[in-house]
């Protein structure tokens, strides 16, 4: 059985860092479903942690997240405070951003993976 790689450390704390984002929700209105959207980046650290998903579903699943980055991202930026009354814009950045960091981590992985394995 061939050691891991450093990538698979980083996917494993970044799988710990999805659990704590899911956790985070559970007084958000739509808790369920953005539950859903960072253990499902969870799980998807966790099959890269342990060398059981394909490349070609990494990139698929990194695109929905971010397409979904883009479709969320408000029209007017308003930052990213903690005056939620000011504006859903507010909102809609916090969402954008942390569906970016779920894409970003999940593309990071496919190109080290690829790195690994020489393709």
């Amino acid at each position: 059985m061939r050691g891991k790689h450093i990538y698979q450390y980083i996917a494993l704390f970044m799988m710990a860092i999805f659990v704590l984002f899911a956790i985070a929700q559970y007084n958000d209105p739509d808790a369920a479903l953005w539950i859903g959207i960072y253990l499902a980046a969870a799980f998807v650290s966790l099959l890269v942690f342990l060398n059981q998903i394909r490349g070609i579903w990494l990139i698929s699943i990194s695109i929905v997240y971010l397409a979904g980055a883009i479709f969320l991202w408000p029209a007017e930026y308003e930052g990213l405070t903690m005056d939620m009354d000011k504006s859903m814009n507010i909102e809609y950045a916090r969402e954008s951003l942390g569906l970016a960091i779920c894409f970003l981590s999940l593309i990071s992985f496919y190109l080290a993976k690829r790195k690994v394995e020489g393709k």
